[in-house]
């Protein structure tokens, strides 16, 4: 099993002291959480004041992109790496991070929890994943991009929102029945509010145009590729069952910001704080059990070759 391999390589870097050195920096994370609203603000300032067309059309991706990079910073919270104090994880995280994406930091972390325990058990929380036919890879190419297309678009997202109205939130909660139809009030509180003052200021079509519109299309894409990279299409004899995928700074702005391509080395380790994931990386390459054991893909066109190798 995955979690009888992690436990073997984890042990290789016990005692060591390396892992000590690796702490939760206030400071880092509270740039990236600025860098990455700066980011969003300035695509949406460039296009609003240029009323050119192509230039709208770039902004959807990064702006899509850096969505996802909230979403990874706030992934960094449920584990606790984000900050040090553990009030800084929660509500901070969920008005900066989680209620613009529709999430909820605590809600995640208890599902997320479960993954990592029971990582491709029946237990893991990603497990019913595998039963929808867009995850049953290898795919052919005609699928793959067809898919992509719909999630471009936005059909996938109206599809999977009104088969959901009625459904959990979270993949695979154990707690379906009770929590199909609880209210998170604080967010739906900040919810209604940002929408008044939306409706009162006038903002509402710059709020479709430059959140809607990329939140159910472009980072829809990058939700798919992230889910699909992490632990589909990985040769069984792979103890892992878990890939890291190289990159080059393009492919990590656009497709997977915050480093979350090491997903080996945050199963292995996920104590340790997205910043440091690449050095562990190259840490870990010097263990034999990590190599034998471990995926590595190179860039967005060798997973595609993977997914799609029929």
């Amino acid at each position: 099993m995955a979690n009888s391999k992690f436990a073997k390589v984890r042990k290789e870097l016990k005692g060591s002291g390396y892992l000590d050195d690796l702490e939760t920096s206030d400071i880092y994370s509270a740039l990236m959480i600025l860098g990455d609203w700066t980011i969003i603000a300035m695509a949406i300032a460039v296009s609003y004041y240029t009323e050119n067309i192509a230039i709208y059309l770039l902004s959807i991706p990064v702006i899509g992109a850096r969505m996802m990079a909230l979403g990874v910073l706030m992934h960094e919270a449920s584990h606790g790496n984000l900050f040090k104090k553990a009030a800084l994880n929660g509500p901070l995280t969920n008005l900066l991070l989680a209620w613009p994406l529709g999430r909820n930091v605590t809600d995640y972390k208890n599902v997320h929890r479960q993954h990592h325990q029971y990582l491709k058990q029946e237990s893991d929380t990603e497990k019913p994943l595998e039963a929808y036919h867009e995850f049953q890879f290898p795919l052919s190419k005609k699928k793959w991009y067809t898919i992509l297309l719909s999630d471009i678009i936005g059909i996938n997202y109206l599809k999977y929102r009104l088969s959901k109205v009625f459904s959990r939130s979270e993949i695979g909660s154990a707690e379906s029945d009770k929590s199909r139809f609880t209210i998170n009030r604080p967010q739906v509180y900040t919810t209604l509010i940002a929408i008044a003052v939306l409706i009162i200021s006038g903002f509402w079509q710059e709020f479709l145009l430059f959140w809607l519109i990329p939140y159910c299309t472009w980072f829809q894409v990058l939700l798919r590729l992230h889910a699909s990279s992490e632990h589909f299409a990985i040769p069984t004899k792979t103890g892992f069952q878990t890939r890291t995928l190289k990159i080059n700074p393009i492919e990590a702005f656009f497709f997977f910001p915050h480093h979350m391509n090491y997903h080996c080395e945050h199963h292995l380790y996920p104590q340790v704080p997205f910043r440091y994931l690449p050095e562990l990386h190259m840490r870990l390459l010097e263990e034999v059990n990590y190599q034998s054991n471990t995926h590595l893909t190179h860039g967005i066109k060798g997973l595609f070759t993977e997914l799609t190798n029929v």
